[in-house]
């Protein structure tokens, strides 16, 4: 699990925060490192597509 334990005021974005808080250097550091995440972190899973996985995007659904 990766966690960050830093309070802060006010709304941040969740991919920001990981960001911020040094989360995403952390795959650099560490190739071996593997985490599963919501779509909201599709940018973090194109970036480190070895590392990141994130569910599928579901299909549009087509108006009749």
């Amino acid at each position: 699990m990766l966690l960050s334990g830093v309070v802060r005021p006010g709304r941040m974005h969740d991919q920001t925060a990981v960001r911020t808080e040094g989360i995403a250097g952390q795959f650099r550091l560490h190739p071996s490192v593997k985490s599963q995440a919501d779509a909201g972190y599709a940018g973090l899973a194109r970036e480190f597509p070895g590392h990141v996985t994130v569910p599928p995007k579901k299909p549009q659904g087509r108006r009749v």
